[in-house]
């Protein structure tokens, strides 16, 4: 009873305590809560809603789409994504998916997913691209900066990117289906199996991340529902009938287009051309100046004379020639006691087995079996001499490498010790130096570093470019080396230096050279990717593009080569330029004389043309007329695509002979449609035949002209026009996608599109 007796006596104060506990109990954790997550629940920022307010993104949601995205790479989900410029990627290919594009799943893989190594290779495909959509330099400028937006941006802004196009594709409408998502998670599976991914447990990953499995999929779904609304938006182009009946036309009318033809080039005449004067020379020189070489202008240029120097760079170079590095390596190895030697090899063949595997015969290799081996390993005595070769040649570049190292080592102390003797001169009265004369001598490095067996040979060049590079230095097989792997090509280093760099430097690309800068551990490799020399190289002087002063400025001795040179190879350029085009202007009469002579009679006046080459007063070059035809270069044309599909290293030899023959070709319709709708005309106008004339094709650019004989084409009916038509557009809307596509995922258009405003610390809007 005491006990009751006090708990009535004292129980007001006991629900004050009571009560003091439980404010503590409820307070101490919203505490706790509101410090650990005020970051997590603050806004990432804004976007306007579907009733025009402002609708926050809590920072959290953000970070929660971080993990997705980041659980779906752990996994391997971004395989699926992947373009490699000839097949589609495989999520295009999965039949739930109606055929989407592979543009926007490439797009979507550059925000989300794109690694450095594989967002480096699709920009290097997109700007190819790029050089196909352009019709002039500043268009093309501008899709360059397209692609650079989309495949350097912020891997950290990818959350972002990820949770505003959801929204927007959910806005319409778009969602993925169970069926979609499930067929994607069995294209999982079936990669893993291949050894295609890196099998992952996915429980595992998910734990590791606090997501659950139904989370996964949702990230999955809106992925999904992110490149259908993509693909639908970039689908949605107006294909008008104007424009799908000229492209049934014109690729049924140029795979039909035929007609015998005779050909007047211009070496037919070059003899009967004099020398030009000076004056002559120098208004040609005037005239194409400001134009690029080969860039062809309809009116002002048809010729594609062009004499604006490019840019140019002039190195200085110390190089180790790895043959003579191969001989001392042989020589030493020779020297070893025949056990050592076969225990070094052996040793190398035992860590480098798979470079001598050897592939099995198709007879022993089961097609069915998917995991049956493809190869086997040979017997280190099988493959010794192999062995002994390749390990010779490792040792010869490891060993010019650590000479050329040691040079850069030299250097860099000599370059220390003249940086500390400048301070000391910074408060003296002398004159101070140019940098070029307080540079490191690489020729008394070179002097120093060569013994009897091993030269390091220093060298200058004179100022090159990209398109006029000395072939005895490989300079354009040389690249810069990693890990023993060509990490990055020499050229690609030398004119994106620092004082040609254009824009800023991504988070693909290698900060630029600066002039003077040791430029290390570069490897020329021949035909057979053999490494040859070994390199260490540095940028002396550079002129950017421009119109070249006069006839004796060709750019080999930099900005200021106005004085006469010994051989200015822009005078010679302008002259044989002159040249060919008063030959083409001698041509052109000549074939105009002759269409108007074989009006009547086409055989006769061929052989008279013939009788009168003859003539032992013609020049040399005047080799008689003979008929060509256009089904010959049509078969041409495909021998020779077919031939590079086959052999794609000949595709430098073939490529431009492809080229011109297509140029005909497509020229020769258009000139045969010309005339048709002349006979139309004139049918329609006069109500009277047509004259019969001889069709003249000028082909100033190939500084060629031609005459035909017959030119015919037949141009598709109602019918054919009716069965392409589905295909026509679609390939009008694959070939538009690429463009649309770079508009659409591109980053400041995402933020645009959704009026997205970041909310900026308090400290940042009050500065």
């Amino acid at each position: 009873m005491t006990a009751i007796k006090w708990f009535r006596k004292n129980n007001k104060k006991l629900l004050a305590v009571f009560g003091v506990l439980l404010m503590v109990g409820f307070l101490i954790p919203s505490f706790t809560r509101t410090r650990d997550q005020s970051r997590f629940d603050s806004a990432a920022g804004y976007i306007v809603g579907r009733d025009g307010q402002e609708v926050e993104i809590g920072l959290g949601l953000v970070q929660q789409r971080d993990v997705q995205l980041r659980v779906m790479r752990d996994l391997g989900f971004n395989v699926l994504c992947q373009f490699d410029g000839q097949h589609p990627p495989l999520l295009c290919q999965l039949p739930n998916m109606g055929g989407v594009g592979p543009f926007p799943v490439l797009a979507t893989s550059m925000l989300f997913f794109g690694d450095n190594q594989y967002a480096l290779g699709v920009r290097h495909f997109l700007q190819g691209q790029a050089m196909n959509w352009a019709k002039d330099r500043e268009e093309y400028d501008h899709y360059l900066e397209l692609v650079n937006e989309l495949t350097a941006s912020e891997a950290s802004r990818g959350s972002l990117y990820f949770l505003l196009l959801a929204d927007e594709a959910h806005r319409q409408g778009i969602y993925a289906t169970d069926k979609q998502i499930d067929q994607v998670f069995e294209a999982y599976r079936q990669l893993v199996a291949g050894r295609h991914v890196r099998p992952r447990n996915i429980q595992q990953v998910l734990r590791n991340s606090r997501m659950s499995e139904t989370e996964l999929k949702q990230a999955v779904g809106d992925y999904l529902a992110i490149v259908r609304y993509g693909d639908m938006i970039t689908r949605q182009l107006a294909v008008s009938e104007p424009q799908l009946r000229k492209k049934i036309r014109n690729q049924m009318e140029q795979k039909n287009v035929n007609g015998t033809y005779i050909s007047f080039p211009v070496n037919m005449f070059l003899g009967k051309i004099s020398e030009p004067s000076e004056n002559e020379l120098q208004k040609h020189f005037e005239k194409y100046k400001q134009f690029r070489p080969d860039e062809i202008d309809k009116e002002e240029n048809p010729f594609g004379f062009g004499y604006l120097l490019p840019d140019r760079v002039q190195v200085e170079y110390l190089k180790v020639d790895l043959s003579e590095v191969k001989k001392v390596v042989a020589e030493e190895f020779a020297q070893l006691p025949t056990g050592k030697q076969e225990e070094t090899l052996q040793q190398y063949w035992t860590v480098q087995k798979q470079q001598f595997r050897v592939p099995l015969p198709e007879s022993e290799i089961d097609p069915c079996d998917a995991e049956a081996p493809r190869y086997r390993d040979p017997a280190f005595d099988e493959v010794y001499d192999k062995v002994k070769q390749t390990w010779q040649q490792q040792q010869s570049r490891e060993k010019g490498q650590k000479l050329l190292a040691q040079a850069h080592e030299m250097a860099q102390k000599q370059a220390a010790t003249m940086k500390s003797e400048k301070k000391d001169e910074d408060n003296s009265d002398k004159p101070e130096e140019s940098p070029i004369k307080k540079r490191v001598d690489y020729g008394a490095l070179a002097e120093k570093l060569s013994t009897d067996k091993i030269k390091v040979v220093f060298g200058k060049t004179e100022y090159i470019s990209q398109q006029d590079l000395p072939r005895e230095l490989l300079l354009d097989t040389t690249y810069k080396m990693r890990n023993e792997a060509a990490q990055q090509s020499l050229l690609e280093i030398l004119f994106t230096c620092k004082p040609l760099h254009k824009g800023t430097v991504s988070r693909l690309d290698v900060p630029p050279i600066q002039l003077y800068e040791d430029i290390t551990s570069l490897m020329a490799f021949d035909y057979r990717n053999r490494a040859t020399i070994a390199y260490m190289i540095r940028i002396v002087g550079v002129d950017s593009e421009r119109e070249p002063g006069s006839l004796a400025d060709d750019g080999r001795a930099g900005a200021a080569s106005e004085k006469p040179l010994p051989e200015s190879r822009i005078r010679t350029k302008v002259k044989d330029d002159w040249q060919n085009q008063q030959a083409y202007n001698k041509a052109k009469k000549q074939a105009e004389e002759f269409a108007q002579k074989a009006k009547a009679d086409w055989e006769k006046t061929l052989e008279e043309t013939n009788t009168i080459l003859k003539d032992p007063c013609s020049p040399p070059d005047m080799k008689p007329l003979r008929e060509q035809t256009l089904k010959t270069t049509r078969q041409q044309v495909e021998w020779l695509t077919q031939t590079v599909r086959k052999y794609p290293d000949q595709s430098r030899r073939f490529l431009p002979q492809i080229a011109r023959n297509t140029t005909l070709l497509f020229k020769s319709m258009e000139l045969a449609q010309k005339q048709q709708a002349e006979k139309e005309k004139t049918i329609v106008d006069k109500n009277e035949q047509p004259e019969t004339t001889r069709a003249i094709l000028e082909l100033p650019s190939q500084l060629n002209c031609m005459v035909f004989k017959d030119l015919r084409v037949t141009s598709p009916n109602k019918s054919d026009y009716l069965r392409r038509k589905p295909l026509a557009a679609e390939e009008i809307i694959r070939e538009t996608q690429p463009l649309l596509t770079l508009v659409h995922y591109n980053p400041d258009n995402i933020l645009k599109r959704s009026r997205f405003r970041e909310n900026k610390p308090a400290e940042e809007t009050t500065k």
